[in-house]
C-alpha cells in the first residue's frame, strides 16, 4: 500500500474520530449523539480510500485455507513427480 493511501486512509479516519468527539454528550449517561447521516457518509468516504490492496487481502485471509490446501497438494505433486 503506497504512502498516499495510507495518509488518506489516516485522514478519513481522524475525520471519523473529530466528529463523534465533538458531538453532543448526554448527560448522566456518557454517550454522545451523532447525525447518523453524516456518520455514515464519514464511513463512506473512509471506505472509498481503502485501496485495493487491502480488499484482495481481506479475500486471502478469508480463503487462507483453502489457498493452504491448495499450496500443499501441488507440493506434494511435484515431489511425487
Amino acid at each position: 500500500m503506497n504512502e498516499e493511501a495510507m495518509l488518506k486512509i489516516d485522514a478519513a479516519i481522524d475525520e471519523i474520530e473529530n466528529y463523534v468527539s465533538g458531538a453532543h454528550r448526554v448527560p448522566l449517561l456518557e454517550k454522545v449523539l451523532v447525525k447518523d447521516d453524516e456518520l455514515f457518509h464519514l464511513m463512506d468516504k473512509l471506505r472509498q480510500e481503502l485501496p485495493r490492496e487491502v480488499s484482495d487481502a481481506m479475500e486471502v485471509c478469508r480463503r487462507r485455507d483453502e489457498i493452504i490446501g491448495a499450496a500443499q497438494t501441488e507440493s506434494e505433486q511435484i515431489i511425487a513427480k
